[in-house]
């Protein structure tokens, strides 16, 4: 598992108490079909062409928007 979290103050590295910053970074970290492990906030970048799992806090608190800012991802709890 890698963890992100788009709140931390420093880019970690992906470990659970040292969070990547965000998904494109986490994802470079990841084997594929690994799980990316996300914290509540926005994502905003999205061209990842691996498999992946996405499971984290409720999705409600979890916004993922595509490059450009043209589709959004959000569902609730």
């Amino acid at each position: 598992m890698v963890f992100v979290d788009p709140a931390s103050a420093v880019q970690g590295n992906g470990q659970k108490f040292s969070p990547f910053k965000d998904i494109g970074s986490a994802a470079g970290a990841l084997p594929p079909g690994g799980t990316l492990v996300l914290a509540a906030g926005n994502y905003r970048q999205m061209n990842l062409n691996i498999p992946m799992r996405l499971v984290g806090r409720c999705a409600a608190l979890v916004k993922i928007i595509a490059s450009g800012g043209a589709a959004e991802v959000r569902r609730r709890c």
